[in-house]
């Protein structure tokens, strides 16, 4: 009982003591209030943090980096990276892989009689590609040529060649890479009202849904021929691919 009774009156004593103290010096009581004010400012500011917890980041050798997990009320994506097909965003429509590749061939054949409607080849030379980092994939296409197929994304197409005659060239595109399901990208057009003029067409291709093949050749009832440029290598088609989204 004694014991219980030194802690109250120790209690009122101090008590008494930072009454006194605040009415002696009210700069002290000033302080003191600043002090709380401080805290209950840093407190807030732990509380909002809490309240958008980011991501965790790990990475591990010769995989990339990896952000997994989510924001508390603030929900964000999950990014990831693979070695070999770049980046992806999951978790919403973001998608951000990017890539390039070229096929190119130097030779003619076959090369020198292609169809209205057909498609130009372009693995004679470099059957794997010269560079290709989109994973993009190769068929042979409808009767002759070469066809693409596309991942999902959005691409920037670009090809060229020198034609023994006039006539356009365009891009075509296919969900099944079978005769006759081809049809014309009239927008991808690019040709020469004379002979051996270089050409060089573009279109931005999206892809939204596979399977998505695409041919180039030429249209309108025009048989093409690609046309020696006098140097070597002497014959050239071009197909330059980056994907942008």
């Amino acid at each position: 009982m004694k014991k219980y009774t030194r802690f109250i009156v120790s209690a009122i004593f101090i008590s008494g003591f930072i009454t006194s103290v605040y009415a002696a010096n009210p700069a002290s009581k000033d302080y003191v209030d600043q002090q709380v004010q401080t805290l209950q400012t840093t407190d807030q500011s732990l509380q909002a943090q809490i309240n958008n917890i980011q991501p965790g980041i790990t990475y591990t050798g010769g995989t990339g980096i990896s952000i997994t997990g989510t924001q508390i009320n603030n929900t964000q994506p999950g990014i990831s990276y693979t070695a070999g097909t770049g980046i992806s965003i999951t978790g919403t429509t973001i998608s951000a892989t990017t890539g390039a590749a070229e096929f190119t061939q130097l030779t003619q054949a076959p090369n020198n009689s292609v169809g209205s409607g057909l498609a130009f080849e372009f693995l004679t030379d470099y059957p794997l590609g010269v560079y290709n980092t989109t994973g993009i994939t190769t068929f042979n296409a409808p009767i002759q040529g070469t066809a693409f197929l596309l991942p999902i994304g959005t691409y920037v197409v670009d090809y060229e060649m020198s034609l023994s005659s006039a006539g356009p060239v365009a891009i075509s595109t296919s969900p099944n890479n079978l005769n006759g399901s081809y049809t014309v990208d009239v927008s991808s057009k690019a040709g020469s009202s004379t002979a051996t003029t270089w050409i060089h067409g573009r279109a931005i291709i999206q892809v939204v849904a596979v399977p998505l093949y695409f041919i180039v050749g030429p249209t309108d009832a025009v048989t093409a021929s690609v046309a020696n440029t006098a140097g070597a290598p002497q014959y050239i088609v071009r197909l330059t691919i980056l994907k942008i989204a």
